[in-house]
């Protein structure tokens, strides 16, 4: 079980450090401002996401983010698009590059639903197509 989380884990930071370190956001986002590092650090639950390559069929996928030495987020790189945050930094949307990347984060394995409900309003409203994310099972502890 370990095993497939690490492989979950590394699979999900090679796919944020891919990601995230373009500089460009989607039309009609708006990066979270301000943003704090210290708080956004830790273990985040991938709840849902667009179909990617580097994660198809992949379930319980977590990623942690924590700070370098130079103060950098390590695994993320400077673009990193957080489009939504909650004021206790528990949940995150997080948007790509593109139309057709978009991430909801949680600090646990689920999302309340007023959450859920209120990011997939915004994604829509930018122009995200929400009808087909994947919502990922964690089952495993």
């Amino acid at each position: 079980m370990k095993f497939a989380q690490s492989v979950n884990l590394v699979a999900a930071g090679l796919l944020i450090t891919g990601l995230f370190s373009c500089a460009s956001i989607p039309k009609g986002a708006t990066a979270v401002s301000p943003f704090e590092k210290d708080r956004y650090l830790g273990l985040w639950y991938e709840i849902a996401r667009k179909d990617f390559k580097f994660e198809r069929n992949l379930n319980n996928t977590t990623a942690e983010y924590s700070l370098n030495e130079d103060g950098s987020i390590k695994v993320v790189n400077r673009g990193y698009n957080v489009i939504a945050l909650d004021v206790d930094y528990r949940y995150a949307l997080v948007a790509g590059k593109d139309l057709d990347l978009l991430w909801i984060l949680s600090r646990e394995t689920t999302v309340p639903d007023e959450i859920k409900d209120q990011y997939l309003q915004l994604a829509e409203e930018i122009g995200y197509d929400t009808s087909d994310l994947i919502w990922v099972e964690h089952n495993q502890k």
